[in-house]
């Protein structure tokens, strides 16, 4: 299958995606249970280290190690011990980066002793907010436990103990591969393609681009624009599938698939992800999903929270579908509006800029507050498109 044109817009859809960094063995100390929260789609926990904190951490799959921003160091007065080279899976070791010694990191309960860690200019990707996480916490540091993230339930679970055999529904037997990253067999159609687990990816299903032309594609793939990695950049194209994706007992119809340069089959990542508790099993090669529903509790006229309760498989959280950049703070930039979405039905377009949420202006709002919002319905935002303010009203009912 032939690929369109390229698109002019840069977009940064996985900043995070399979970085590559120095790793030491986690040192098992208890167990923990602590919250999980978001920037934008990103889900975060706090860090304390050094007895100094809390600092708050992207919790991502989808990297290796653990990475501070340039600035943390001076902050915890740690002096450089060396260098590597780090980066994306496309260009694993295109950064320089200065590496540290971190005495102990604290989880909850959970400590990581004598850790080393890189440093990158995080907030270059991020965005210099108020609350920009200052690192990256790669969940194979914490693979000495049973790893559980709950992302209806935004709870972050260590815990000792180890996941029954497969049995093909929940429970699946994985690959890890030479990064301690976890593959997941995700069948298309007629093949099966072993993908990354990525929570630091806002695509919800990503694979290589060059398996086009094998791909049940229902259309031409379409440029989506110029995809921003740590270390490398690449265009990306997009294109809706013509067979369901299946993942254990766990079913998607009508996906949109992103396609672009990647050393594995793809990456799966936080659209499909955040429907999930998510448990993995480093020691044995296995994983447990079990879908969860989120329901908004409006509270006093403030941003609501969010409510679990656990469902039967049927059971699918709604989204609005729409991509946005993850660097924005005074804007949100849309990158993409899914086909037949909440958000398309409302006539949400790519390339609107949205400016307001709910009457509040976006420069009032953190990314914890905007995140909190998209999860609730209905919602009204303000855009600017071409130099004219229009309301739109999305409803997830």
């Amino acid at each position: 299958m032939s690929i369109g044109q390229a698109a002019t817009q840069t977009i940064i859809h996985s900043l995070l995606l399979g970085m590559v960094a120095l790793v030491l063995p986690a040192r098992a100390q208890s167990q923990a249970s602590v919250p999980i929260h978001y920037y934008g789609n990103l889900p975060t926990i706090d860090v304390v280290i050094n007895g100094q904190g809390p600092f708050r951490f992207i919790l991502d799959t989808g990297a290796t190690g653990i990475v501070f921003d340039v600035g943390l160091p001076s902050r915890l007065d740690l002096e450089a011990t060396g260098t590597i080279l780090i980066g994306d899976p496309n260009n694993p070791e295109g950064i320089e980066a200065d590496v540290f010694t971190v005495a102990e990191l604290a989880i909850g309960e959970v400590r990581l002793r004598d850790q080393e860690v890189s440093a990158l200019e995080l907030l270059r990707y991020l965005g210099n907010a108020p609350d920009s996480p200052v690192g990256i916490i790669g969940v194979p540091s914490l693979r000495d436990y049973l790893v559980t993230l709950d992302l209806p339930a935004n709870r972050l679970e260590l815990a000792r103990g180890k996941l029954p055999p497969q049995d093909g529904r929940k429970i699946l037997d994985i690959e890890i591969d030479e990064h301690m990253l976890c593959m997941l067999p995700v069948r298309i159609g007629d093949h099966t393609y072993h993908v990354h687990l990525d929570t630091g990816s806002p695509m919800p299903l990503a694979l290589n681009v060059e398996m086009a032309n094998e791909l049940p594609l229902a259309a031409e793939p379409v440029s989506a624009g110029m995809a921003e990695l740590v270390s490398s950049r690449h265009e990306l194209f997009e294109a809706p599938l013509a067979a369901e994706v299946k993942l254990g007992q766990f079913i998607w119809q009508d996906l949109t698939v992103r396609l672009m340069p990647h050393p594995s089959d793809g990456v799966i990542g936080m659209p499909i992800l955040g429907d999930f508790a998510i448990t993995i099993d480093y020691s044995n090669n296995r994983l447990k999903l079990e879908r969860g529903k989120i329901t908004p509790i409006p509270q006093g006229g403030q941003t609501p929270v969010r409510q679990v309760v656990r469902q039967g498989d049927s059971t699918q959280r709604k989204r609005y579908g729409v991509r946005f950049d993850p660097r924005s703070s005074d804007t949100m930039v849309v990158l993409g509006v899914d086909v037949d979405s909440p958000a398309a039905r409302a006539g949400l377009r790519r390339d609107d800029v949205i400016t307001t949420i709910n009457g509040n202006p976006l420069q009032d709002l953190t990314q914890g507050e905007r995140a909190a919002a998209f999860r609730a319905s209905p919602i009204e935002v303000g855009i600017l498109r071409d130099g004219k303010q229009i309301e739109i009203t999305m409803s997830l009912n």
